[in-house]
């Protein structure tokens, strides 16, 4: 019976240690290389807080908080770097605003997510006064290409980012497929859609 039960014990530490092993694996799936973009970054195009001089200039995006007004565009990115030594399959990018407003305080969270691992990270925008915040749209920059807009994937939409999500398919390992998602958000009223002003 003892022999049994050490058994069970030692399959079960195994069973432990290697599911804590894949934990901590997926954990670092994305973005943990020395060259690879915060996930999650917000910038204030209009003043230029925290927020790049174009929208092709990568790692320019640094910012976890902005202060904005009405009128104000700010900008979202979600980066992805395949930072392991296997492929990210079913990589998903997703950015998810606390609301529409009208209020002072909004936050953005962004999930990146493959078969192997995730990532997440949340943003904020502070307002002088109650306002909407109003998503206009998106561009993608992919395989290190941050000057030229990619198309998405077939049969999804720029409102699939602050949705479902969009699946981007298989990434990389490495810094030749990296890339980025940036969405455009513009506060207060009657915002007009034109996401290739990004």
């Amino acid at each position: 019976m003892n022999k049994i039960i050490k058994k069970v014990a030692y399959f079960v530490a195994i069973a432990i240690f290697l599911s804590v092993g894949n934990s901590v694996s997926a954990a670092n799936q994305f973005n943990t290389d020395a060259g690879a973009c915060k996930t999650v970054a917000i910038g204030n195009v209009t003043t230029g807080v925290s927020a790049p001089s174009s929208a092709g200039t990568g790692c320019g995006w640094t910012g976890t908080r902005v202060s904005g007004n009405a009128g104000d565009t700010i900008n979202v990115a979600i980066a992805y770097y395949n930072s392991s030594t296997t492929n990210a399959e079913n990589t998903t990018m997703r950015i998810v605003p606390s609301s529409t407003g009208p209020g002072t305080t909004f936050s953005f969270t962004g999930t990146l997510s493959s078969n192997q691992g995730s990532d997440t990270g949340t943003v904020y925008l502070d307002l002088n006064s109650s306002q909407t915040v109003t998503y206009t749209g998106m561009l993608w920059y992919a395989n290190k290409n941050m000057s030229n807009p990619a198309s998405l994937p077939g049969g999804y939409s720029q409102n699939d980012l602050i949705n479902g999500g969009i699946n981007i398919g298989t990434i990389a390992p490495g810094s030749a497929s990296q890339g980025y998602f940036v969405a455009k958000f513009v506060v207060g009223s009657n915002p007009i859609y034109n996401p290739t002003t990004i």
